[in-house]
């Protein structure tokens, strides 16, 4: 069997061969499954790329598919089971005992499957990378994904890469374990525990809500940031179960938005469980809010490369419908912006990842807009770096981050729009997704100059993983204190692929 024209039908191959003639007839088997895109964010100018394998084994038959994010990063890996009586296609959730590799480093690209009797290696999509030194692991049960290097040793041999890589992770792979939790009907969070108070960590429904306003904002004040690595979780609400992707975390708040059947942009507290629903709005790669929806002067600004409109502006407490402009670029090449974020009455944003554009006075109605341009500086690292536009205090920063974490930079935006290299944050801290960033002044010492990335170790102890900038290396913590550093980069830790994002608790 093979995949169709644009990727819609599996097409089944009949071959018939004759005294001197082949018959070979194509026939329509089965379609494709459709894959969920608020599993992956949006990549640049809203087109994601995709690789696709068809994989049969006896009588099974999987189809997976491997999304792609920004700088060519996996994304997400789906996988699929045809249901050969039902000709259903069935996500699956569990590989339990069995193992897929992928490799995408070659021209033709391969898939292997099976059982290796490696406990180390089952329930997981082993992925070697295009450049042939990064192996990529994703967990199916628990929606993470690990990194690891690819020793040099395979790249010299003329053996197969995966048998080697085979041997090489029944050495040296550790297994990733997560009890397995119903993701459409459950928001994960990290617990909030002060020196006094220690929440019940099972999975029933959050006792917070059942606390007074005032003594939870008592709390709050007290709360340790993420330093304890357990898990806690909240029910999302039943108008909420359908896919929503999260776009952007401000003020406790999340702008979340349905891609797929009727789209709906709303903003949601996990907290108090409020949701406040916006007009409806065409499909937008990025958002940001500059207060909270609660606030006469919330506004919420989204960006799009698509149709005639570029630039959509809502006025929460004023505006029914969103006011829309458009961006004049002056060229074949339309620009893409990530990490929108409010800096008084402006919109700074991250222009292709290259430059930062601002939009000034977006609060102004029918004025044009001020666009100033400005290029990133550049990573000291090799490998294509990461960057994360936010704002701290009165100043607006610049965090690098290299392809795998091999180089962590911090840098602020002066007055004269040139980019200085910063030592330390002082007493602030830096929480770092995909789709926020927030910095925020420390609670303790302890949290103080150090970044916080959604990132985890690889054993069952799920602890947060951060970088010092004192050090100059990674780190956990082991209640109040700093564990050993485990070295300059992120491998060997593991990241959640489902949509994530920190936030700051809020009541309001």
């Amino acid at each position: 069997m093979a995949l169709g024209s644009y990727f819609t039908f599996v097409i089944e191959v009949d071959i018939v061969v004759k005294e001197k003639e082949v018959v070979i007839s194509l026939l329509p088997f089965v379609e494709v499954p459709r894959t969920s895109y608020n599993r992956c964010p949006p990549v640049v100018n809203s087109f994601r790329k995709f690789h696709f394998f068809l994989k049969g084994s006896c009588t099974d038959l999987f189809y997976i598919g491997v999304a792609f994010n920004e700088g060519n990063r996996i994304g997400y890996v789906y996988l699929f089971k045809l249901d050969i009586t039902s000709m259903m296609w069935e996500d699956m959730l569990d590989l339990k005992e069995a193992t897929f590799f992928l490799e995408l480093a070659s021209d033709y690209s391969a898939c292997y499957y099976g059982s290796t009797g490696d406990s180390q290696l089952e329930g997981y999509v082993h992925i070697l990378g295009d450049s042939g030194e990064v192996v990529y692991s994703f967990h199916a049960q628990d929606g993470t994904m690990s990194v690891s290097s690819m020793p040099c040793l395979v790249r010299e041999s003329e053996a197969s890469s995966w048998a080697m890589l085979e041997l090489r992770l029944k050495v040296d792979h550790v297994e990733l374990k997560l009890e397995k939790e119903d993701k459409d009907t459950h928001i994960v969070a990290r617990p909030i525990k002060s020196d006094n108070i220690d929440f019940d960590n099972t999975r029933s429904e959050s006792h917070l809500l059942n606390i007074p306003i005032h003594i939870l904002e008592t709390i709050m004040e007290l709360c340790i940031d993420p330093v304890r690595g357990d898990m806690y979780f909240m029910k999302t609400p039943q108008e909420l179960k359908d896919n929503y992707q999260i776009y952007c975390s401000r003020y406790g708040w999340l702008l979340i938005y349905r891609i797929e059947d009727e789209p709906q942009l709303a903003f949601f507290n996990p907290f108090t469980s409020n949701i406040h629903k916006l007009p409806e709005i065409p499909y937008l790669e990025s958002f940001c809010f500059s207060a909270p929806p609660t606030s006469p002067d919330c506004m919420v600004v989204g960006f799009t490369m698509r149709g005639h409109w570029h630039v959509f502006i809502h006025f929460v407490s004023q505006d029914s419908t969103w006011r829309r402009f458009l961006l004049n670029f002056g060229d074949d090449d339309p620009y893409s912006y990530h990490f929108l974020t409010f800096y008084g009455q402006d919109v700074y944003a991250l222009c292709n990842y290259k430059g930062v554009h601002v939009f000034r006075d977006m609060s102004e109605v029918g004025r044009s807009l001020d666009v100033v341009v400005d290029e990133v500086p550049r990573s000291r690292c090799r490998s294509p770096a990461q960057y994360f536009l936010l704002v701290c205090d009165e100043h607006l920063l610049l965090v690098t981050v290299g392809k795998f974490g091999e180089s962590v930079e911090v840098f602020n935006l002066k007055s004269t729009l040139e980019w200085e290299k910063l030592d330390g944050l002082g007493k602030h801290t830096i929480y770092i997704s995909n789709t926020s960033c927030i910095c925020l002044e420390a609670k303790t010492q302890e949290m103080e100059n150090k970044i916080f990335f959604p990132r985890l170790l690889h054993n069952e102890d799920t602890k947060i993983v951060f970088y010092s900038l004192e050090t100059y290396r990674y780190h956990t913590f082991d209640e109040k204190n700093i564990e050993e550093n485990f070295g300059v980069d992120l491998f060997q830790t593991k990241h959640p692929c489902y949509p994530h994002t920190w936030i700051e608790p809020s009541w309001s």
